[in-house]
């Protein structure tokens, strides 16, 4: 890897310095095309009048259509710069959450409360979601659907493949920082804080037609010819309106006027006729247009990037499938859900309905919009679902690039041995963090003891945390690592429940329960965390519960590590038949009146008392 790679905090730093350069030049641009705006409208007003005045009606209509046309043209450059400055933002807010994650200051950044699930296996324990959790760490995505892919990621176990995969991919997109970056500003612009909308779009292409291919052909016939036919007799109308104005003669009125109103009549009929499956179009396919906006803009960014590992370039196959472009399919769809949307809302003007009693444009938007999906409908949802694939893997590679030390893990076969060297806890600071060695065979249960304080706690949420992301396919905390495919369940933090009346140890015991449970249905080992297992009752309880759970995993497919007070328990380890079982403690000592802790793993059964 290149030397600056070395080096994140200083890249960040600058790119920031860079990208904020940029933003105050368009945002001083901005500035500048607005007052342009205000200045043309006030100009092209007082010429109008002017000309009107001097009764040069040509000159007058002339210059307001060529007015027209300059300020839509200054409007659509402003809009760009006006993006360009939303952008550029986006990119010095992204370098300085970057910054905020290296020094571990997360209090504003999204906690993933959605996803927070007490009855999982171990997401609860481990800080996976909420406050200070590693969601925090780890999330750039924009989008709902790239939210979900993540968070699936850190709460389901993945295929050995999959893993390998995303390795490989999370390696190729660390060092993409300039395409990661921009990718998530143009996410960022257009980020929506309510659900996902293009879920329901998703919906609405799977749900049967409004109108069969048939249907719709002669629709469009009848459609286009009858538009066709209220253009002409309403400019035949307009052509002659002066003359009509001029007479008394109702007949000329009545000659001239008869086209337009038979169209109108017409297009009436139509209109009612087709009234409720365009209800039924605007109620499936109401959206935000701000994240379909995102998804086309990511899309096209997808599109456009050249990579090298195979599963990337299966998306990229996957999004130019039958030569469709979808990000250009995205915009014609928008377009028209934005322009369906307008005509619908309870605040469009007045102009819609009466556009649309000429020109039939519900049941254009209608025929566009049935085209669209039986031409897309297979496709749309693999491309929600690439955009929320590389939200999920590029923030993984953020986080790998961020932390350069960090190392992929060796994905193993289930019975092989987890190993850890140097590993450490990824939310704590490096300046304050212990690391340790670790390394537990397929069949050990190793039992952690030591006094209050001293890390026993610690090191079983660092070992889980490091597994969850060495199973997502990320880096771990670690010097070097090896992890066999397994499933991680963790029994840490168990509370009562006074609405239901069950205590803190009943809730333990149903926890050890969850996990015998997970044990017997899974294929693959299972590893589990137990911190301080029946703390809720009495010691005798306590030690005889803890002693026959420990000899039951002992003969079930799992391993793992279990904290406890209880001293007593590491005598298990000299017992006949018991070789599974390897004691390591943290030990405390006093210097100078004063409890001090080296949060350091040692072998053996812990020697000191507090």
């Amino acid at each position: 890897m290149a030397d600056s790679y070395s080096h994140p905090q200083n890249i960040f730093q600058s790119k920031q310095n860079l990208y904020r350069k940029a933003f105050e030049k368009f945002t001083q641009r901005s500035k500048v095309l607005s007052l342009v705006r205000i200045i043309h409208f006030a100009i092209s007003i007082v010429f109008i009048i002017y000309l009107a005045n001097e009764r040069l009606q040509i000159e007058s209509g002339v210059f307001a259509v060529f007015s027209v046309i300059v300020f839509l043209g200054i409007l659509k450059y402003h809009n760009k710069i006006q993006y360009l400055e939303a952008y550029y933002a986006a990119l010095v807010k992204i370098n300085e959450d970057e910054l905020s994650r290296l020094s571990f200051q997360l209090v504003d950044f999204e906690e993933g409360k959605d996803f927070v699930n007490h009855e999982h296996p171990y997401t609860s324990d481990l800080a996976i979601f909420g406050e200070y959790s590693l969601f925090q760490l780890l999330n750039r995505t924009n989008t709902q659907v790239g939210k979900m892919k993540l968070a699936d990621w850190l709460s389901n176990p993945l295929s050995k493949r999959t893993i390998h995969n995303h390795q490989v991919s999370v390696k190729e997109l660390a060092e993409k920082i300039d395409w990661r970056q921009s990718f998530q500003a143009k996410g960022h612009v257009h980020k929506v804080k309510k659900l996902n909308y293009v879920n329901d779009l998703i919906e609405w292409t799977k749900a049967p037609s409004l109108l069969s291919k048939a249907m719709c052909l002669k629709l469009s016939v009848i459609q286009l010819v009858m538009a066709v036919l209220s253009f002409f007799s309403l400019f035949y109308f307009i052509a002659n309106s002066y003359e009509v104005l001029l007479s008394e003669d109702y007949k000329i009125l009545l000659q001239f006027s008869t086209p337009v109103l038979v169209c109108l009549l017409v297009n009436t009929i139509l209109n009612w006729s087709f009234q409720k499956k365009i209800i039924e179009l605007v109620k499936k396919t109401k959206h935000d247009s701000n994240e379909l906006r995102g998804v086309e803009s990511l899309l096209a960014s997808i599109e456009k990037e050249d990579f090298v590992h195979k599963r990337l370039k299966e998306f990229q196959h996957i999004l130019k499938k039958d030569r469709l472009h979808p990000a250009k399919e995205i915009k014609k769809l928008r377009e028209s859900l934005d322009f369906l949307d307008t005509g619908h809302s309870s605040l469009a003007n007045y102009f819609y309905p009466i556009l649309n009693s000429l020109f039939l444009l519900d049941i254009f938007l209608l025929i566009r919009l049935e085209g669209w999906k039986d031409r897309n409908t297979v496709f749309f949802g693999g491309w929600v679902e690439a955009v929320g694939y590389f939200e999920a893997l590029s923030s993984l590679a953020a986080f790998s690039y961020s932390h350069p030390k960090y190392t992929f893990p060796k994905i193993i076969d289930e019975s092989g041995t987890i190993s850890f060297k140097n590993l450490g806890h990824p939310l704590i600071e490096p300046d304050t963090r212990v690391c340790n060695d670790i390394s537990i065979k397929s069949d050990d249960i190793i039992l952690v003891t030591g006094s209050n304080m001293a890390g026993k706690s610690t090191f079983l949420r660092t070992v889980g945390i490091n597994m969850v992301l060495g199973l997502m396919g990320a880096p771990v905390c670690a010097k070097e690592a090896e992890l066999p495919f397994l499933h991680v369940f963790s029994s840490m933090q168990t509370q009562d429940n006074l609405s239901q009346g069950k205590s803190s140890f009943y809730a333990e015991l149903l926890r050890l329960r969850q996990l015998l449970e997970l044990i017997e249905k899974s294929e693959e080992p299972v590893f589990f965390l137990l911190d301080e297992i029946l703390k809720g009752t009495n010691s005798e309880d306590r030690h005889t519960g803890a002693v026959s759970l420990i000899k039951q995993l002992g003969k079930l497919n799992a391993h793992g590590l279990i904290s406890t007070h209880d001293l007593a328990i590491g005598k298990l380890a000299e017992q006949d038949n018991a070789g599974y079982i390897q004691n390591y403690s943290f030990n405390s000592h006093v210097e100078d009146g004063d409890l001090k802790f080296d949060y350091k793993l040692t072998a053996g059964v812990c020697k000191e008392k507090n």
